[in-house]
């Protein structure tokens, strides 16, 4: 089973690694690597994306108020990084326009923090199989392409 890359961002230490820990107990069948940042200023935020992770990201998770920015500024930088990544926003607002700009950023889902933790935890190893599924499919497809380039008919020229 391939790895899945999660990135999980937030400016609260407490809630990233509460939410953390219940993701990685519940998906502890899949092979996920979860990879956690706290930022609380734009520098730190610059020095992410000036370093790029070298690892791919599968899945990528913000909280929306990041002290100095927010998680629309962070996705819109980082989604040419990660251009396939399954992103998601975790946020205490819920009016019409958070849901424009969502929308606008390509985010593909939203969570409202009210929700209990257990139950987003669920809700994102959900988003994981989905992923494990795409990564299963994606490999059988490759393998069949190269089955049928190496099966071609011989020619004589």
């Amino acid at each position: 089973m391939e790895t899945i890359n999660v990135f999980y961002i937030d400016d609260d230490i407490e809630y990233l690694s509460l939410i953390t820990s219940r993701l990685c107990e519940i998906a502890k069948n899949y092979n996920i690597n979860v990879v956690t940042y706290t930022f609380n200023c734009q520098k730190e935020l610059q020095k992410f994306i000036e370093k790029k992770p070298e690892i791919n990201c599968d899945l990528f998770i913000t909280d929306y108020n990041l002290g100095s920015t927010d998680g629309f500024t962070l996705v819109k930088t980082i989604k040419d990084y990660f251009p396939n990544a399954i992103y998601i926003l975790i946020t205490s607002k819920g009016d019409k326009e958070l849901v424009s700009k969502l929308i606008e950023t390509e985010i593909d889902f939203y969570f409202h923090e009210s929700i209990p933790i257990i139950f987003l935890a669920y809700v994102l190893v959900s988003i994981i199989k989905l992923i494990n599924r795409i990564k299963l499919l994606e490999f059988r497809l490759s393998c069949q392409e190269k089955n049928n380039n190496n099966n071609l008919p011989y020619s004589r020229n």
